[in-house]
This record gives C-alpha cells, structure tokens and sequence, in this order.
C-alpha cells in the first residue's frame, strides 16, 4: 500500500471517531422543560434559586421557570392543557387537581415515577393521598402548607395562661381551656386581642371552619356529590365555637391584618397558615411558638392544601422523562423550599438536618399529619369561597349559627346542582 493510501487510511481512522463521538454528543444535549408556576415573592425567588441550582446540578435537562401571577394561574394552566400547549411540568395545589384532572389531560405519575426510580414511600402519605384523583396518582406532593397556632409567650406568662419557665401551650379540655385561657388573657391585658385570625368573611374563616368540624370523629365529609353534607351537629358546633369567640370579643370583627397584628405584639394566639412564618421570623420583639392547629373537639385536625406538581399528556416521552428527573430532584431538595413555612413531603427532608435546623419548624412539622384533604369536587373553590361569605355575615353581622349553617347549605347546594 502506497504512501499516500496508508495517510488517507489513517485520517479515516481520526475521522470516524470523531463523527461517532459527535453523534453521541448531539443526543447528550440538554432536554429543556417549561415549568409553571404560581409564585410571587419570597416563593418565586426561592423557586428560582432551586430551578438554578438544579440546573447547575446536571446537564441532562434545563429548566425554564415561568411566574404566572396567581389571578390567573389556574385559568391559563388549564386553557393550556386543554388545548395541547401545556407547560412540561407545573405547580397545582392538590385542592385545584380535580378540576385539572378532569379534563383527562394530565398523565397518572405511578408509572413514570417508577420508571425514573421515585420512591413513593418516602412521601407523607396525607399529602401523597391528596394527590390523587379517583384512585390515580395525578401529582407529586412538594410540601404541606396547613393552618397552625402562633402563640406570644411573653403575653401568656403576664395573663397566667402559661408559668414563667414553660413555653407549652396545651388545651387538657378542649375548647373550654381555650375559652379559659382566652377570658383571661382579656381580664389580664385588656388592651390585647386575646384572639386573631382574618374575620372579613374571606377563605380564611372556612379554613378555620373546616379544621373544627373535621375535629368531630363522626363528620361525614362535608361535600358530596351533588349536595352539602355538614348541615348537621357537628357543622353546627364547628360554628357556634366561633360565633362565642366573637360575641365575646374574644375574636374581634373585621381583623384583615392578623400577621400584622401578631408581629406588633397587639395577639396572644393567632391561627394562620404556616406561610406567616416568613414575616415572623426575626422580626419581632416578643418570643412566640409555632404548634399544630389545636384539638379543640374529639380529634386532631385542621385545614390544610399542597403544591404538588403534576405532567400534563404530551407525545414527547423525553419531556416527560426529564420532568419526572426535575420533579425527584426538587422535591428531594425542598429543605431549602421550606425556608417559607412549608412542610416539605417528603419524610426523608422533615428528618434531615437541614430541615431541622430551621426554627419553629420541629414545633410544627406534625401539622402534616392532621391535614383533612379536601372532597374530589371540581368545583371546590367556588364552594369554599361562597362559604367564607357565610360565615362572613355570621362574624361580621352578628347572623345565628343555626341560620348561617342553613344558608351554607342552600348556596353549596346550588352550586353543585347547577
């Protein structure tokens, strides 16, 4: 063989490699996935940062993240799924899934969870049971956000609710220690509210609702298919509690402001969502606890919703491969998300270090377990905001509990007969 066959052959050799590695290259690329969001300020940054860090993680999948403001969240999310142009993957609170589910667009995550290796044992099981949508797996639980109690434990000391060296508030005989504690509270420090929480008539007063009737062992759930179901005893002592609250001045009218209020220093107890954690944190002047929703009733048990993070259906298995890659990773990484107050869902992230080290968050962490999920109901949201009104004119209006049950009923009924 020549000379100058042997130098071709040899830059063959070089050659061919080089093409093969190229080949192997351009199917390494980067799958890039769009991912929704309803987060505005310290939770949109904080999402941010993670998507960045996952990103900077690997260079399997890159992740664009999209802030779309909560107004119209679910509305553009689900004109999206219907119409095929949907987000990769997307944030949806597990109260929102059935009206999403049902359009029958989203995948069911039991098999491409399997299939990425995710360990469903490791997730909470309320919040992974609140992820499903009539016995199917439609999302990933990403955290807990339930209704707790603050307490100012300077304020319970000078009233004589708690002794100087103890910072445990309990309730040994339910809703008649808290009416207790509360007229105390009233006596000792008249220029306090002894209790806060929004009372406006807005979702808050159904939350609150909604944990005190599911403290009843025998409540049915309160909706069913086509009617209220918790026009009843229980219903009815959920309601009264809170209207004695307020007749008392217990729980003043019209509070729209109670993290305000509490961060002042002018609340002994407050009941708000874990969220109000971010604007307590370092920024009082009192010392306080953070504790589950308290069994006032027969049980433990209190309001609570998720992020959970669902796939909607596309042709392109890579996509939805890469999601499911995003959706392990963030979900195994949401000790940094719990930095807003969140319950991460996973059991492995509640017992890490990480987690642990952040105050309060030990104090109340158990509030995932106490979580009532919501009813399978598309309409759930138009529901729960006609009861707040209720109970709004019931706070606000002095209206009787009975009436006000009745009323609830009749407007609940309407809407899921419409």
């Amino acid at each position: 063989m020549g000379r100058l066959k042997l130098a071709a052959l040899a830059a063959l050799l070089i050659v061919v490699p080089v093409l093969l590695v190229g080949c192997g290259g351009a199917g390494r690329e980067a799958t890039s996935i769009d991912f929704w969001g309803p987060f505005g300020g310290g939770d949109g940054e904080a999402m941010q940062r993670l998507v960045d860090q996952f990103n900077r993680s690997q260079s399997e999948v890159k992740v664009r993240f999209l802030v779309i403001p909560w107004g119209d969240y679910y509305t553009k999310l689900r004109i999206s799924i219907v119409a095929a142009s949907a987000p990769d993957v997307a944030i949806c609170h597990a109260s929102k899934l059935a009206q999403l589910a049902e359009t029958g667009n989203l995948e069911d995550l039991a098999t491409l969870g399997a299939e990425e290796g995710l360990d469903w044992r490791d997730f909470s099981p309320v919040p992974l049971r609140a992820g499903q949508y009539r016995g199917r797996q439609y999302a990933v639980p990403l955290d807990t956000h339930a209704y707790v109690m603050y307490y100012n434990l300077d304020i319970l000391r000078r009233a004589g609710v708690l002794p100087r060296d103890s910072d445990r508030l309990s309730f040994p005989r339910g809703k008649d220690s808290l009416l207790e504690y509360l007229r105390k509270i009233k006596e000792q420090c008249p220029e306090i509210f002894p209790f806060g929480a929004e009372s406006k008539g807005a979702i808050p007063q159904f939350w609150i609702w909604y944990s005190l009737y599911n403290q009843f062992e025998q409540a049915p759930p309160y909706l069913g298919e086509e009617r209220a179901l918790f026009d009843n005893q229980y219903g009815l002592a959920a309601l009264e509690l809170m209207s004695q609250l307020n007749r008392e001045n217990l729980w003043p009218y019209g509070i729209s402001n109670s993290i305000d209020l509490f961060r002042n220093g002018k609340t002994a107890i407050m009941v708000e969502g874990v969220w109000a954690l971010a604007q307590l944190d370092g920024q009082t002047s009192f010392d306080f606890r953070v504790v589950p929703f308290p069994r006032l009733f027969e049980r433990q048990a209190s309001w609570g919703d998720s992020h959970t993070l669902i796939v909607p259906v596309q042709k392109d298995r890579r996509r939805q491969m890469a999601a499911m890659k995003f959706i392990d990773w963030l979900t195994a990484h949401s000790a940094a998300w719990a930095g807003a107050g969140h319950i991460p869902a996973r059991l492995s992230v509640v017992g890490s270090p990480e987690f642990r080290r952040l105050p309060f968050r030990a104090g109340y962490a158990a509030a995932a377990d106490y979580v009532v999920p919501m009813p399978e109901c598309a309409d759930l949201t138009v529901v729960n905001d006609e009861i707040s009104r209720d109970i709004g004119e019931m706070l606000n209006h002095g209206q009787p509990p009975a009436g006000v049950l009745s009323k609830m009923a009749e407007d609940v009924d309407r809407i899921l007969q419409f």
